[in-house]
């Protein structure tokens, strides 16, 4: 080969870049397999982690945080003491004995329940006759409003309050067999008894008296009808 050839050769070699080095495919593979790995470890530890906080936190879900204080349980109580009805009227106070016109409330609010009573006078109707006792939990206030409302003295025939009469109460003498007694029960003291007499028209609890609206027994009809209890 001559010197020309020979010059023009390494031209050529020099016109024409270096062929690069063909892919280490060997080297790309454990790439992808390294990168897998990773991501397999980093999926492992994330799923293991998310089931020790279920594990942890769902117990709590059910049973409640222990450091944060469940809310008090709402008190429902209620009524305190016997609704019993009195077996006859001897349990009454005389009636000219209380005063009337005194200027307190006759019964103390709050009642949440009250139980009409017949109440035989004397002997009475006959057993099979009697009514027995109704008990009402709606429209409780509004009874306890008229009982507090009734007139502060004796009142007529016609319903308005008689002046008190120099020798007591005056009344009639029509034949009745039994008088409504209304037991009123409280959720934070005992029951108070309210006696009513339809002779001589009062209403009397303890030691105090009030003139007698016969409205009060109405409205606790209306109402006991209104707890879908059929009328008596």
């Amino acid at each position: 080969m001559s010197r020309d050839d020979t010059d023009v050769r390494r031209m050529l070699a020099d016109a024409v870049p270096p062929l690069k080095s063909p892919p280490d495919r060997l080297a790309a593979v454990g790439a992808r397999v390294r990168r897998r790995r990773r991501r397999l470890a980093t999926g492992s530890a994330a799923v293991l982690v998310l089931a020790v906080a279920l594990a942890a936190g769902v117990p709590q879900l059910v049973a409640g945080h222990p450091r944060v204080p469940r809310p008090a349980a709402v008190a429902t109580g209620g009524p305190v003491g016997d609704a019993s009805c009195p077996a006859d009227l001897g349990q009454r106070p005389e009636l000219e004995a209380v005063r009337y016109d005194d200027g307190e409330p006759l019964v103390p609010a709050g009642a949440i329940e009250v139980t009409a009573c017949q109440v035989p006078r004397g002997s009475g109707s006959p057993v099979g006759e009697r009514i027995d006792p109704r008990v009402l939990t709606i429209g409780v206030d509004q009874i306890v409003q008229l009982l507090n409302a009734l007139p502060p003295t004796q009142t007529g025939p016609d319903g308005r309050p008689r002046p008190p009469a120099d020798d007591g109460l005056l009344c009639t003498a029509k034949w009745v067999s039994a008088e409504t007694v209304f037991v009123l029960r409280y959720p934070d003291r005992e029951p108070v008894t309210v006696w009513t007499d339809e002779n001589c028209r009062v209403a009397v609890a303890g030691d105090r008296g009030r003139g007698l609206d016969f409205r009060v027994f109405g409205t606790f009809d209306r109402f006991y009808r209104a707890q879908g209890n059929p009328p008596r």
